[in-house]
């Protein structure tokens, strides 16, 4: 099993290590790490990421895609406002857009000799995320992204894995064993599996408050995928206690977002939201060494949301500890 950590190319997290791939390599080894799962924030300072250590690359998620990808221009105006925000969101304004970002991408994770790469199946829409009525169920995203994957990355097998990551909105959540399966069914491309996001599978138990009932509660919904439980490659290491917010009234701030006028300030607004939901925190109880076990993935990333190098290495070492990786 290969440790990873999540990290971006994004300018102010390159300073955190003087733009020098040498203070990466260090950061890694200190830390136990063998590698990192890049979150690809363009060409720029993309040659600071040691290339060797790059295992896998995580691929963009725009989290309300479906209506763009289906041409339903009337939704879509309602929710951007103008064809020029739709076109600034998605980088045009027909659905080849998204293919042709996605192939960009897996050609970049081929160049970067990624073993893998990560896809989001989910679709959500802002105003949704606090009242949780959704247009589209599981299936309807499910069902869209094969296509969205199929015309994007065909079937022809490039030596990269696909791993397809499950939220809490509609689409690959792993509550439902048989759509879960039948959704990679639908899958063409040939070397595939999953990555599962321990934070938002204990996102979807409503009555999972503390890190032990998070380990009860995900040893049963993995044990119920059955034979599935093989294609999950992955395991992106962090959890969410979020239960309690949940079960909360969210209306005022459902009406906070529907009262701003721009398009970006509502976006803004519901990302305030979802940090509360999807909290990339370490474990830190020896539990979630039995849930690792169970699944024995080939990679094991630590994903979390820092704002600082010290913020990350304290993450780390909390759930390295959890794990009983220490010195």
């Amino acid at each position: 099993m290969k440790y990873i950590v999540n990290l971006s190319n994004e300018k102010s997290q390159l300073a955190w290590f003087r733009n020098d791939s040498k203070q990466i390599e260090s950061f890694l080894d200190r830390n136990h790490l063998d590698g990192i799962e890049l979150f690809y924030h363009g060409r720029e300072g993309l040659e600071v990421i040691p290339r060797q250590r790059v295992y896998g690359m995580h691929l963009r998620f725009w989290p309300m895609w479906l209506d763009f990808w289906q041409g339903n221009e009337e939704e879509l105006l309602r929710q951007f406002d103008s064809h020029e925000n739709i076109q600034h969101f998605y980088g045009g304004l027909s659905r080849k857009c998204l293919v042709d970002y996605y192939q960009e991408e897996f050609r970049l994770a081929e160049e970067l000799s990624a073993e893998y790469v990560v896809f989001h199946v989910s679709h959500v829409q802002m105003e949704h995320i606090y009242t949780r009525q959704y247009c589209y169920n599981d299936w309807d995203v499910m069902k869209a992204t094969a296509e969205l994957v199929n015309e994007a990355f065909g079937s022809v097998d490039r030596g990269v894995t696909i791993l397809f990551e499950n939220l809490w909105w509609p689409g690959l959540t792993f509550l439902d064993p048989q759509k879960t399966e039948s959704f990679l069914q639908l899958i063409n491309y040939p070397r595939k599996g999953f990555m599962l996001d321990t934070g938002h599978l204990m996102i979807t138990g409503c009555n999972v408050r503390d890190e032990e009932s998070g380990f009860a509660y995900m040893l049963e919904k993995l044990t119920a995928l059955g034979e599935l439980k093989k294609y999950i490659k992955g395991i992106h290491l962090n959890k969410s206690l979020a239960g309690e917010y949940l079960q909360q009234c969210h209306k005022d701030k459902e009406e906070k977002l529907r009262s701003l006028s721009n398009v970006w300030d509502r976006y803004m607004e519901a990302r305030k939201h979802i940090m509360q939901i999807d909290q990339h925190l370490p474990f830190e109880q020896p539990g979630i060494k039995k849930v690792v076990e169970f699944v024995a993935p080939d990679y094991l990333v630590h994903e979390f949301v820092a704002d600082n190098l010290n913020s990350i290495e304290r993450s780390i070492e909390i759930q390295n500890k959890a794990l009983g990786r220490t010195n």
